[in-house]
Parts: structure tokens; sequence; C-alpha cells
């Protein structure tokens, strides 16, 4: 057994206790986001009582003086006196859904029981979790991390690849291949007026949500929605752009959903995949942001899938014929990797 020397201790020390902290720190802003304080604190630019914010939310006003407490200490609240107030910047990345750096899902997705305590009881075992296993605030964390990710992409990410823009002329086609709740082929649709748009979901309750918000955007007479996968689907080749945001790397055969998207590119076409850029070397794991990828590496393994170093999504797509292969840095937490179809 080894012994750690008093000289390395304070240093082993204050690297526990910084995870610690910052495990502290999520679980604050987790259950703020569950019980609206952050939003209902967000309203007077000069700050709220406890007594007032306990009002509007209906929460005890003990244990409320105990998470604002917590919030200051993890500097996501400030405190003046009596008063309190979110601070500006850290309640915009996690209440204002049209910032495209909107974090309030990845903190919902990290502390949802799905991660690390299921992760904990299939340790022995192994074993896929069935999407029906998930739980509703599960299933609304997952799709405010995907809206994050579409805001992200939709126009800002695409602009960046060279010549996709340009390319959208006259009626373009745009596939989303794994749509999820539709939040994607209504933000393409929105943002390409002149777009038909088709998605595709393999999930019972994400398709019906998908539905539901095509309806309520009034832009059913310009995207499809087929309950089925890439490999399945009953679609007309010829597409501009095949988009698959966050689940590629959830693909039983990535070879052939690869070489399946080819098939339904038009010559020239664009196939972007977007998602979390895994790191490629320990040094980089090493570090707040590798742990977080190694967090969501946990969901991605229960979801049958694995996340992989943008290296990795490059070769990909290059061993399956794409040329003009490259990727783009969204957001530390986001990158895309995109080619084009040769077929002249």
């Amino acid at each position: 057994m080894a012994t750690i020397g008093h000289s390395t201790f304070p240093v082993v020390s204050d690297l526990l206790v910084d995870m610690i902290g910052g495990y502290v720190g999520t679980r604050t802003i987790a259950a703020g986001l569950r019980h609206g304080i952050l939003a209902a604190m967000t309203s007077r630019a000069e700050g709220t009582t406890m007594e007032r914010v306990a009002e509007v939310t209906g929460l005890d006003p003990v244990y409320l003086g105990n998470w604002l407490q917590l919030a200051v200490a993890s500097s996501v609240v400030v405190r003046d006196g009596n008063r309190y107030a979110a601070d500006e910047r850290v309640a915009d990345a996690l209440l204002n859904t049209d910032l495209p750096n909107l974090l309030s899902g990845v903190f919902g997705v990290i502390s949802q029981p799905e991660v690390f305590d299921e992760f904990s009881n299939r340790l022995p075992m192994g074993g896929r979790a069935s999407p029906d296993e998930a739980s509703p605030s599960w299933l609304y964390a997952a799709t405010r991390t995907d809206g994050s990710f579409y805001t992200q992409m939709i126009p800002v990410g695409l602009d960046q690849i060279p010549d996709l823009t340009a390319s959208l002329g006259g009626v373009p086609r745009m596939l989303d291949a794994a749509c999820g709740s539709g939040y994607g082929v209504v933000r393409l649709a929105e943002t390409y007026p002149n777009a038909n748009v088709v998605g595709l979901c393999t999930d019972d309750h994400a398709i019906g949500s998908a539905s539901a918000r095509v309806h309520e955007a009034g832009l059913s007479s310009r995207i499809q929605l087929l309950h089925e996968s890439i490999e399945e689907a009953d679609v007309d080749p010829g597409f501009d752009v095949v988009i698959y945001q966050g689940s590629m790397h959830v693909q039983p055969d990535l070879e052939s959903t690869c070489k399946m998207a080819v098939r339904l590119l038009r010559d020239r076409g664009f196939m972007v995949v977007s998602g979390f850029p895994f790191p490629d070397t320990d040094d980089a794991l090493r570090t707040p942001l590798g742990r977080l990828m190694a967090a969501m590496q946990i969901a991605r393994t229960m979801m049958g899938g694995s996340l992989t170093a943008v290296a990795s999504s490059v070769g990909l797509l290059e061993r399956n014929g794409y040329v003009d292969v490259g990727t783009v840095d969204l957001t530390p937490l986001h990158s895309l990797t995109f080619g084009r179809v040769r077929k002249a």
C-alpha cells in the first residue's frame, strides 16, 4: 500500500476538494433550474429578497435559504445585504433559449439518475437501457441539450462550412437523420424558408413530440416526419444536406450509416455530423471539460453507442468516400464534422 507523504497530501486534498465543490455547484444549479428559482430571480435586475422568491416559487423559506447560500458559494447568485440576484452571465447561459451557449440541458442531464445511478447499477451486468425507461425529467433535459446544439448549428455552424450555404439555391432538400423531438427540423424550415425538410426518428415518444412541435410551428406542409431509421427510410435520394445531431455514434454500424447517407445525398451534397468532441489524449481527458465528456460517454454507452474523438469522425467520413472533409468547433462542448459526396 502506497503512503502519501506530507508534502504531496495538500495537493491531492485540493484536487479532491475541487471535485467535491464542482459536484456541489452542479447539483445546486440543477436544483435551481428544476424548481424555477433562477427564473424567478432574473426578472428583477436590482435583485430580490428570499421571502419574495419563496412566495413566487412556493418553496420552503428555510430550504430556499440553504439553496441561496449554495448558489452564492457557487458564484451563481450574488448577494447584497438581504437581496439576491442571479449572475447575469450565468443566467443567460442557463435560461436564454435564444443564445447558442445555453447549458441548462447539460446540467439537467448530468444530474439525472439515468446517468451515474443507472450506470452504477449496470456496472456488474452491462446492457443497453431502453428509451421506455427514461423519466420525463431526463427526456426534458436531453431535449434542452439537443435544442441548444441545433441553435448553435443552425445557421451559425452551417454557415462556417465552406460552400454549404451557397449551395442551397432553389428548393433545397434537407434531411435530419435523427430528428428526436423535432427542434432541428423546425429550425431548418424556419431558417431556410424555401427548403423541404425530412426528419427521421425511431423513438415513439420523440416522434410524437416532433409532430406536435411541427404542427404548432405551422410547418406541416414543408416538414415530413418518418418513424424510421436512415437504413429503412422510404425517401427519394437527392438531398442537399444530411444532418446527424448527437446520435451518429449510437448507430449499430457506423460504416453502413455513412454509406446510406451517401446514397441519399445528391452529387456534391453535404453530410454534417454534430456532437460532443471527445478528448483524444489523456491530458485533455484530465480537464473539467474532459470529465464532462467522460460523463456524456456514460449516457451514450447505455444507449448502445459511444462518443468519438473528432479525428475519428474525420476518418470515418474519409473512409466512406466523402471529400472536402473538415471540422468546425462551435463551442468547447460542440463540434461539427462535415464532408461532401462526389458521384460524378
